[in-house]
């Protein structure tokens, strides 16, 4: 029983561990989807908040955002990122 309790403790802990590095990977691929957005126009150099809807895939990552404008205004990108690159961005105003 307690050799249970043990390993349970140690795939939870591992699985905590493993979390944040997870979410850091989804801020780094938001903020390549915000600079992309800002390279085509939709939004002005740091006048605005970035925000994460959802995300999928492996190596070819599926992001969306929500970037708010410091007058209110609400911008949405979906941006398709392989090997750190945005191959294609969909701005919806």
């Amino acid at each position: 029983m307690f050799n249970k309790t043990v390993v349970g403790l140690a795939l939870s802990s591992a699985l905590f561990v493993a979390a944040p590095a997870f979410a850091g990977d989804w801020t780094e691929t938001v903020g390549l989807c915000a600079a992309a957005a800002e390279a085509e126009g939709a939004v002005a150099a740091d006048e605005y908040r970035a925000k994460f809807l959802y995300g999928s895939g492996a190596s070819t990552k599926k992001v969306a955002i929500e970037m708010t404008a410091n007058d209110g205004n609400v911008v949405k990108a979906e941006c398709k990122i392989r090997r750190g690159k945005v191959t294609s961005i969909d701005i919806k105003a």
